[in-house]
C-alpha cells in the first residue's frame, strides 16, 4: 500500500475526505474568558479545500485554505475577530466510510475509512474575500447553485459567518484503513472458510429524486439534476474498488 494514505499531510487525500461530507467538525481551545465554561467549543462547519481566492490577503496562493461557512453564535465570533490578526488556533476533523469488512474473527472485522486531522488557524473574513468564498462554498455545494437563486442582501452577506483556515501543513495528517487480507493463518488452518463468510460491503453515498418544494412554479433545473446524475457515480465506483483492491494491497 502506498504511504501517502497513512501518515503526513497529503493535499490530495485531504481533499478527497474533506470536499465530500463537506460537514466539518471545528474545534476550538476553551475561552479563557469563561471559567464557566472549561472545555473546547465544537462547532459543526460546511467548508471546501481549495486554493485562496483572487482577493486573499494569504501569501502564499499555492497552499491549499480551508474555507468553512455555518451558524457561530455570537461570542464564538467575537473570539474569531479579537485573534483575526494572527488567527484563532483551530483542529477540524473529516472522516469518510467508503465500506466495511468482514473477517473470520470478530476482532478484524471494521471499516474502510479515510479520515484527515487539520491543525490551524482560523481568520474572520470580509470584504471582497468573503464574498468570494461565499461563491465558492455555493457551488461546491450543488454546482450551479449561485446563479440558481436570487441575488443575494447585504443584510445577508453580513449575517453570514465565512472563515479561512491557514492550514500548519507539518502538524496536520490524513489516515485511511484500505486493507484487507488479514486473515490468520491458524483460522485457515482449521478450516474456518468452510463454516464462516469473510469479505467486504461497499458503502457509498448516493442522491435520492429530487422533491419540490411547496412554492415551487418550475421545473427542477438542470443544474439540480446535473448535481443528482454525476454526484452517485464515482462514489460508488471507489467504493467498490476499494472492496476489492484491499485484498490485493499493492
Amino acid at each position: 500500500m502506498s504511504e501517502e494514505w497513512d501518515g503526513p499531510w497529503s493535499p490530495t487525500i485531504a481533499q478527497g475526505v474533506v470536499n465530500n461530507p463537506r460537514v466539518l467538525h471545528f474545534t476550538f481551545p476553551p475561552d479563557e474568558g469563561d471559567p464557566d465554561y472549561p472545555f473546547p467549543t465544537v462547532i459543526a462547519l460546511v467548508g471546501r479545500l481549495d486554493k485562496p481566492t483572487g482577493s486573499s490577503s494569504k501569501a502564499d496562493k499555492d497552499q491549499l485554505v480551508l474555507y468553512a461557512h455555518g451558524y457561530i453564535k455570537p461570542e464564538m465570533k467575537k473570539r474569531l475577530q479579537a485573534a483575526n490578526e494572527t488567527g484563532l488556533m483551530v483542529t477540524i476533523t473529516a472522516s469518510e466510510v467508503d465500506g466495511c469488512f468482514l473477517a473470520f474473527t470478530p476482532f478484524w472485522n471494521g471499516y474502510n475509512f479515510r479520515s484527515t486531522t487539520i491543525n490551524g488557524y482560523a481568520h474572520s473574513l470580509s470584504g471582497e474575500e468573503k464574498w468570494e468564498a461565499m461563491q465558492l462554498l455555493m457551488d461546491d455545494f450543488v454546482p450551479g447553485r449561485w446563479e440558481g437563486t436570487r441575488p443575494t442582501t447585504r443584510a445577508e452577506v453580513d449575517w453570514a459567518a465565512i472563515i479561512r483556515v491557514d492550514i500548519n501543513t507539518s502538524k496536520s495528517h490524513v489516515h485511511t484503513r484500505h486493507s484487507l487480507g488479514t486473515e490468520d493463518e491458524k483460522d485457515l488452518e482449521a478450516g474456518a472458510a468452510n463454516h464462516y463468510w469473510e469479505g467486504a460491503i461497499p458503502i457509498w453515498r448516493t442522491c435520492g429524486d429530487p422533491i419540490p418544494g411547496p412554492n415551487n412554479k418550475n421545473e427542477v433545473p438542470e443544474h439540480v439534476r446535473r448535481y443528482v446524475e454525476t454526484n452517485s457515480d464515482p462514489n460508488e465506483v471507489f467504493s467498490k474498488r476499494i472492496a476489492v483492491d484491499g485484498y490485493h494491497p499493492s
